[in-house]
């Protein structure tokens, strides 16, 4: 079993619930006997399971391969600031599982930018350089205000060269910066030895209300202005889009969308640009994980001309989705949604060689 101090107190008390020594639990959807089970330990189970299964890995020298997490308001975990420390994202424990996807690209959605978050960033930043030995950098959305969500990418620069770093306004259906969508982040990158390509970090309007599908029609409706502009920046058709679309579905139409309908629709809606591209299938039906109908959010997109993504490729859903099949949360998977996100990394393998 598992140490009782790594526990934060809400889970302790959801332990303790078990004998009668408190009356009412917080959780009271967590089946407490799965922690009394014996459990496969994996990278999402503790912070000390992927530590001590990360030293025992040999890393991935085959395929490139480049991905997106959102990670639920780093480092608060939530969107006000965070007073209980047991709360917070667990900033080893969220290198330790950037460092067993093996990317050489990582982008993430809903970093903060206050004075507390650049410091938590830097210590993300220095595990991830002693697990992996390489030279991780992290690029964010400038905008203000300082406490909202910023998309970027955390880039191993050891194993890849990034430019033309830039916020993208338009994707933004607002005008401000706010916790609702945030504007795109875009940069060029290069894998030494390997494929090129431009590379846009999206965050789409949040939740199922029809202002919010209308939010995502516009984002979704600037696409073909953002792959120009980036093609006039780097003279490069692999152009792939990747984050949090929110693809949730709309439960005030009529008729009612649903997570997997709008994704359908999506997926025809940017196949039918000037400059055609795929919304690639999952390997997961979610990759949130929530109590009920869990929903499909995190994409990539490319540029359907893009030789180093095979015409089969299909996204791989990782983390706390993966382990669950997106089914209900089980074996101390509970942790890794309470203290990374309740998001779920996306994986894509690219071509080791470059093509264009």
């Amino acid at each position: 079993m598992r140490n009782l101090g790594e526990r934060s107190a809400p889970q302790c008390a959801s332990v303790l619930c078990l004998f009668g020594a408190v009356l009412a639990c917080d959780r009271v959807e967590r089946e407490t006997l799965d922690r009394l089970d014996d459990y496969d330990p994996s990278t999402w189970t503790s912070r000390s399971d992927c530590e001590t299964l990360f030293s025992k890995s040999t890393q991935n020298d085959e395929a490139p391969r480049i991905g997106t997490w959102n990670i639920r308001y780093f480092p608060d975990s939530q969107e006000q600031p965070q007073s209980d420390q047991g709360k917070t994202t667990d900033v080893p424990w969220a290198a330790c599982a950037i460092a067993s996807l093996e990317v050489a690209v990582l982008a993430v959605q809903e970093f903060k930018q206050t004075d507390l978050a650049i410091q938590k960033q830097g210590e993300l930043i220095e595990r991830l350089n002693e697990l992996t030995s390489g030279d991780w950098q992290l690029e964010l959305a400038p905008c203000d205000p300082a406490e909202v969500q910023h998309p970027g990418f955390l880039y191993d620069a050891s194993q890849v060269t990034g430019t033309n770093f830039r916020e993208i306004p338009i994707l933004n259906p607002n005008p401000v910066c706010d916790n609702f969508a945030s504007p795109g982040f875009g940069g060029y990158f290069k894998l030494a030895g390997g494929p090129d390509f431009h590379l846009i970090a999206v965050h789409f309007a949040a939740g199922n209300g029809l202002t919010s599908i209308e939010g995502r029609d516009h984002s979704f409706s600037t696409l073909q202005a953002v792959v120009d502009e980036a093609a006039g920046l780097v003279a490069d058709s692999d152009i792939f889009f990747t984050g949090d679309f929110n693809t949730s579905g709309c439960s005030d139409c009529s008729p009612e969308v649903s997570s997997a309908v709008e994704v359908a629709e999506r997926s025809q809606e940017v196949a039918a640009m000037a400059t055609p591209m795929t919304l690639l299938a999952a390997t997961e039906s979610c990759t949130r994980h929530v109590d009920q109908n869990p929903p499909l959010m995190d994409h990539f997109i490319v540029s359907q001309s893009t030789a180093e993504v095979p015409s089969e490729s299909i996204a791989r859903v990782s983390g706390i989705c993966e382990a669950t099949a997106c089914g209900r949360l089980r074996h101390w998977l509970e942790d890794a949604r309470d203290r990374l996100s309740d998001h779920c990394p996306v994986l894509l393998d690219l071509g080791a060689q470059d093509d264009d």
